[in-house]
């Protein structure tokens, strides 16, 4: 917690200023979750093997929450 510590004197008033320093300080360590259109856009690299790709699809695929198989079988 040591940005908490060099937050300026006073500068926290209430819940919101304490959660807007946070957010701002901590909005990058956030992970975007993906969606299905970003596994649309994962391809085989040149001498990647299948099982190689597989596996980094499936780890971006698990990434992805949950969704239909309709949509996934779709075109982009």
């Amino acid at each position: 917690m040591h940005w908490l510590a060099t937050l300026p004197p006073r500068s926290v008033r209430s819940f919101n200023d304490l959660a807007a320093s946070f957010t701002s300080q901590f909005a990058a360590n956030k992970t975007k979750r993906l969606e299905v259109v970003d596994l649309f856009n994962i391809k085989q690299n040149k001498g990647e093997t299948l099982k190689s790709y597989l596996a980094r699809f499936n780890s971006h695929r698990l990434k992805a929450g949950q969704f239909s198989d309709s949509l996934a079988l779709r075109k982009p």
